[in-house]
């Protein structure tokens, strides 16, 4: 029942908004009930609605605020104050921090278990605000890839530096009755 109620809301926010036609909810509603998807999760698999406009309606539904992350630049202290598993897990990326109040961008909003575990592990007060999850995916990958290069890239530069040296030292050989003798 908390179900239908949800995605009839979502539907009619949809509807309101003029992000979808009628018909075209119909459908989509009937389909749901057929596969057992959640509405929200058949619309952008069918690409019925941009994950954007996915987004905005979230926003609404929950009265939080959306944020675009598209030319969003992350600051690196920030990106510190949880463990990479929990940010990638949780699909979170925390934007601001000002005194003891944390402003996250969530793609899940009605995870509240994310809320709950990030408000644990920092200590901070949360202030959430919407994204989409290709958005919040999208600066991981760009902060995570350029913050630790991979391990070909970490020896193509060392092996192009003059200023590292790469040598062995040759150690003579001795044999065991040897170094009896030399303990003797």
């Amino acid at each position: 029942m908390e179900r239908e109620s949800f995605s009839g809301k979502i539907a009619m926010i949809l509807l309101q908004r003029g992000m979808i036609g009628q018909a075209v909810m119909q459908e989509a509603q009937q389909a749901i009930k057929d596969n057992g998807k959640r509405l929200e999760e058949y619309l952008l698999e069918k690409q019925l609605v941009s994950d954007v406009n996915m987004t905005l309606v979230f926003a609404e539904y929950l009265g939080m605020r959306p944020i675009s992350l598209a030319h969003f630049v992350l600051d690196e202290s920030l990106i510190e104050i949880l463990p990479r598993a929990v940010i990638e897990r949780c699909m979170i990326i925390p934007l601001a921090k000002t005194g003891k109040l944390l402003t996250v961008a969530l793609s899940d909003p009605f995870n509240v278990g994310t809320l709950e575990e990030v408000q644990a592990l920092t200590g901070l007060a949360l202030m959430p605000v919407v994204a989409s999850e290709r958005e919040v995916k999208e600066v991981q990958q760009k902060f995570y890839s350029q913050a630790s290069p991979d391990l070909e890239n970490i020896f193509k530069d060392a092996a192009e530096s003059e200023e590292i040296e790469v040598g062995h030292e040759k150690q003579e050989e001795v044999s065991l009755d040897d170094m009896l003798e030399s303990t003797e």
